[in-house]
């Protein structure tokens, strides 16, 4: 913040690493949209949608840690918070809680070998995962999405795999890509199977890519 305050030209981000920033210039701020945000964890720190909250958009936030769902509550009250696991079919899973909440995920290889007290495992919840398909028929969501947002440490594929993106099709998408060669993000799995819907690369950071819709290019 204070940043901002000495730099009235500087930019905040509330995102990990400016994902915000990135998905600031690949959206259509002039108006109030809506999002998905799977992975959602924590409604301000670290949220790639927190800013977008703040230009008056809503949505549906979706994280398998339900201690959560108070501050959404009481922080972002125009989002549904929905505490479930999201995967590309219902199996039942043990949820890791780590002490870094961000860390939290149903794949113990994400921290695996790390032994920083802040990676300490605080508890293991059995959770029956869901697919994001199923979610949205009930939440039923406005035809227009402005953006998906995937981040759960290890299961992202599979997320983006439980939607149907004939019918639903958000305009923008941005997920995390673990092991990419940002010299050839193509080559990514994910990559090749956005492009078979219309989806194409705009922008990465770290290990965050942003794609939009081909009508969006």
């Amino acid at each position: 913040m204070a940043r901002k305050v000495f730099n009235r030209h500087a930019s905040f981000s509330y995102a990990q690493s400016g994902e915000d920033l990135l998905l600031s210039r690949a959206i259509d701020l002039s108006r109030p949209g809506f999002y998905i945000d799977v992975g959602c964890n924590h409604p301000i720190r670290l949220s790639n949608t927190y800013f977008l909250y703040l230009k008056g958009w809503r949505g549906i936030a979706i994280d398998g840690n339900g201690s959560f769902s108070h501050e959404w509550k009481r922080r972002r009250p125009r989002d549904k918070f929905i505490h479930a696991c999201i995967s590309d079919r219902r199996k039942w899973i043990e949820f890791q809680v780590f002490q870094s909440s961000e860390l939290s995920s149903i794949s113990g290889d994400v921290v695996k070998g790390v032994s920083s007290a802040q990676y300490k495992l605080e508890r293991v919840e059995s959770l029956e995962t869901q697919k994001l398909d199923d979610i949205l028929f009930s939440e039923k969501p406005p035809p227009d999405i402005g953006l998906l947002s995937i981040d759960i440490e290890g299961e992202d594929f599979a997320a983006l795999r439980s939607i149907d993106l004939v019918k639903y099709r958000p305009r923008v998408i941005i997920i995390e890509l673990h092991d990419i060669n940002v010299s050839d993000i193509g080559s990514h799995e994910v990559t090749q199977y956005l492009e078979g819907f219309g989806y194409f690369p705009f922008a990465c950071q770290m290990s965050n890519v942003v794609f939009r819709a081909q009508s969006e290019k």
